[in-house]
């Protein structure tokens, strides 16, 4: 047995909001540690944005703004780049969607992905890629060999997005909770060998999926389909 001996502290806050703002900024004024956590590098909203988060704080804790605003004055930085918010308020990141050809002005079909994950493992590359006995693709790499997206030759586009939190070999990562592929892995396994939706929703479940994932999938006869895995292959779902 492991035994773990940590000291712990008894803070009484007491006044306004305002105030007690004040008196957390007292007790953590000596902790390089605190305060460089409690501030963000950038201010991670617009000012709009930032308007509608005290608005929602508001509502959700009255009085929390001002408790917020009074550590802010009391280290000299603007309340937005207070890092409480940034991980207190959530939002979406990752997103995709599509447009069919029945609802398209020149009847096309479109596919929009904004991509969020994390800049600093990006690869920063636009493959073009012809394997012989292949299909060809356009996407963007990860790890080198694995795809974020890609359009193939036969008209087939496949996006993503995550199912909640990351799954992945990293501690910043959720572990995984079965053997299987990586989502840059089983997106470039669709791109390079299915030609249309129904031959990538057939591949992906003879496949073991153990990100979890979102797979947008679409082809230029029109069709659409979305994947969606969870955890395990019970939680599987393809909807047209």
């Amino acid at each position: 047995m492991r035994i773990i001996k940590k000291e712990f502290s008894h803070i009484i806050l007491e006044g306004n909001s305002y105030e007690v703002g004040r008196q957390q900024a007292e007790l953590i004024k000596n902790n390089p540690a605190w305060i460089r956590f409690i501030k963000t590098v950038k201010a991670k909203f617009s000012d709009k944005e930032f308007e509608q988060v005290e608005i929602f704080f508001e509502k959700v804790c009255p009085g929390l703004n001002d408790e917020l605003k009074g550590m802010a004055d009391y280290f000299h930085i603007p309340i937005k780049n207070m890092s409480f918010y940034y991980h207190s308020y959530l939002r979406p990141h990752c997103s995709t969607f599509c447009v069919l050809p029945q609802k398209s002005a020149d009847g096309h079909v479109y596919v929009c992905r904004n991509y969020d994950f994390n800049y600093k493992v990006e690869d920063y590359r636009l493959c073009t890629t012809k394997i012989s006995g292949k299909f060809s693709h356009t996407g963007f790499s990860t790890m080198l060999f694995g795809r974020n997206d890609g359009l193939n030759d036969q008209g087939l586009c496949v996006t993503m997005s995550s199912t909640g939190m990351g799954v992945g070999a990293t501690k910043w990562l959720r572990s995984p909770a079965l053997c299987g592929s990586q989502f840059w892995l089983i997106l470039r396994g669709i791109l390079e060998n299915c030609r249309d939706v129904t031959e990538a929703i057939a591949y992906t479940r003879n496949i073991d999926i153990a990100y979890n994932i979102h797979l947008l999938m679409t082809d230029k006869k029109g069709n659409a389909c979305l994947v969606e895995t969870f955890d395990t292959e019970g939680h599987r779902k393809a909807r047209p």
